[in-house]
């Protein structure tokens, strides 16, 4: 026999919930609020990477710049940046104990340095001769040319050297030209004719050398610590130095105090 059913049970035949919540609105906003949400948390980090990116392109730019400069070859040194005491040491490795007195650039590759070397006159390695005087001394004014290189390990290379001697006694009299008011030395480098010496007479300033040309070189007036004067001339670069010439020594007025004529061929 079959019971009725009770009152509940046709109340349970429609949905159980009074109102509709969860609507098709509601599941479409769900959706879009999760994918925005995700869009957010991810651009932080992309936007991070982007900037970690960029900074280290910028730190590669910098490395690759400092590597280029790193590697550019040496600089070759000039006579206008080498100290002088680069060029003693240069000029004592083919003579010791010379002492640099005068540097010049000569052409666009050599340069000349004028150096004086005291030596005392006691046989060895110095021959005493008969008319030396007691504590004798040899001075010798010594001229030697470098050429520069392209090899940044030798900047420059010796390419020879010349020179001349003057004996001098105890009080600084130098005896083989006493009468002499400016002692004259003539050199050459190859083609290059160089004159140089010592001023004996104090009221010389200047020294001029006039070729057979008539052309006029002024030479150096270098003062040294030995109380000497000395003067240094070369001849224009490569030029035939065979020639006819007047050394003059002249005071601070221009005036001419003594002259003398060399004739080299």
């Amino acid at each position: 026999m079959n019971q009725p059913n009770p009152d509940w049970y046709g109340a349970l035949q429609n949905n159980p919930l009074k109102e509709e919540t969860f609507t098709d609105q509601l599941a479409v906003r769900i959706t879009t609020n999760a994918i925005s949400s995700t869009r957010k948390t991810v651009s932080v980090p992309r936007r991070l990477s982007f900037i970690g990116l960029a900074m280290a392109c910028v730190l590669g730019l910098i490395l690759f710049v400092n590597e280029r400069e790193s590697i550019q070859p040496p600089t070759v040194a000039t006579s206008s940046t080498l100290a002088n005491s680069e060029w003693q040491q240069l000029v004592n490795q083919q003579s010791p104990d010379s002492h640099v007195l005068y540097v010049q650039n000569y052409s666009d590759k050599s340069t000349l340095v004028f150096s004086e070397k005291i030596t005392k006159v006691t046989g060895k390695p110095v021959i005493a001769r008969r008319n030396d005087p007691p504590d004798a001394q040899i001075v010798t004014l010594r001229i030697d040319n470098f050429e520069q290189t392209m090899q940044p390990w030798k900047p420059w290379e010796w390419a020879g050297a010349v020179g001349a001697s003057f004996r001098r006694d105890k009080e600084g009299v130098f005896y083989e030209q006493a009468e002499d008011e400016l002692i004259t030395a003539f050199s050459a480098l190859e083609t290059t004719g160089l004159f140089h010496g010592i001023v004996v007479d104090p009221v010389i300033s200047d020294v001029r050398v006039t070729d057979g040309q008539g052309m006029q070189h002024s030479a150096a007036i270098i003062p040294s610590q030995e109380g000497y004067t000395y003067w240094f001339a070369p001849l224009p670069f490569h030029r035939d130095h065979r020639d006819e010439y007047t050394v003059q020594g002249l005071d601070s007025h221009g005036n001419v105090i003594t002259s003398k004529s060399f004739n080299y061929h």
